[in-house]
């Protein structure tokens, strides 16, 4: 069983390597662990804190709270029937090792999802998205355990509330659900099974490349093209994309593309446009810029990278001033991706 640290270093447990302590840290790596969290926390009046590894956090640098650092372990498959499989991951996985392990199984239909950094726990809060696929498309179910009543719940898909980048995990069950473990219902095929290269880029990858869109080559494709334009986190401290792409009336849109020749758009459900982000930050000179110790990403506008290993506030800061330039040029409000803890 774990033990309660206190006055802990999060600097290594957030990948933005913002300077940041918790005043009280525990590692779970059992059930018993989630019941002493919750002890703990209610002995101390303390607020706690789901931690996987950091990857969608902007952290403050003093934190009086319980921080409570999933490391949940395993994955199996549960079930087979003729066309799929139920895969059973552990809150603690790693993500992309988790996706690889899937691939090696002969199991397909998240490896757009690889090279996403993080836990198979923080997948479900944020509706992992990447190359056309999200992961509601493949999870059947989850289980939680619940921080306030100390009790473990299984629910479905339909109930996780499942959004672009959002679920109830965000809204009513912010700081009170311990993802513990998940379900995805998986494709199984041969090594001619095809899978989703809807998205422009990798579509033009393998095309360039001579390659049919096989579940193993859309991976290797995915993490090389991550590879050539986002920054690991291990060698530049980031978050990956700090923006949402932003979603815009069609009528604003077309405003927009009178003002902004070339200006891209990706038509959605209910007659809106998603503009992307990094499109807009890029077109302001903000691509390599740097400011407040902050740099932008010199590969991907959308990144914001902490190389001088910055608090809280100068990334925000920073953040802020795109937003201001965003919306004084295009009248368009960014929001800001990873979650900011805690919130100004």
């Amino acid at each position: 069983m774990s033990l309660v640290q206190t006055d802990y270093d999060l600097a290594n447990f957030n990948t933005l390597a913002v300077p940041s302590r918790a005043g009280h840290f525990l590692k779970i790596e059992s059930q018993a662990d989630l019941q002493t969290a919750v002890t703990y926390s209610r002995q101390n009046s303390l607020k706690v804190l789901v931690l996987g590894q950091g990857s969608n956090l902007v952290l403050g640098a003093e934190l009086d709270v319980l921080v409570l650092k999933i490391e949940l372990p395993g994955k199996r498959i549960e079930s087979f029937n003729d066309n799929t499989a139920l895969v059973e991951l552990a809150a603690g996985e790693n993500w992309h090792e988790s996706v690889s392990w899937c691939l090696d199984q002969g199991l397909f239909g998240i490896e757009n999802l690889a090279l996403i950094p993080g836990t198979v726990g923080a997948a479900p809060v944020q509706n992992i998205g990447a190359y056309g696929v999200e992961l509601s498309e493949s999870l059947e179910k989850l289980e939680y355990f619940d921080l306030v009543t100390g009790e473990l719940h299984q629910i479905t898909n339909n109930q996780c509330q499942f959004e672009y980048r959002d679920s109830r995990f965000k809204k009513d069950l912010l700081d009170r659900a311990v993802i513990t473990r998940i379900w995805l219902r998986l494709g199984k095929g041969d090594d001619e099974q095809e899978g989703n290269i809807q998205y422009p880029v990798l579509k033009s990858y393998l095309d360039e490349k001579g390659l049919s869109a096989t579940p193993k080559n859309i991976f290797n494709a995915v993490c090389a093209i991550r590879q050539s334009r986002l920054p690991d986190p291990r060698r530049v401290p980031n978050v990956g994309s700090f923006f949402h792409n932003p979603v815009v009336p069609q009528t604003q849109y077309a405003e927009l593309q009178q003002k902004f020749s070339g200006i891209p758009g990706y038509p959605q459900s209910g007659g809106s446009v998603k503009v992307p982000a990094a499109w807009l930050i890029e077109a302001l000179g903000w691509k390599g810029k740097e400011q407040f110790g902050v740099k932008v990403s010199d590969h991907h506008a959308l990144v914001l990278t902490n190389p001088n290993h910055c608090l809280a506030d100068e990334i925000l800061k920073m953040a802020d001033a795109i937003q201001a330039s965003v919306w004084k040029e295009f009248e368009i409000r960014l929001n800001i991706e990873p979650r900011v803890y805690p919130q100004c």
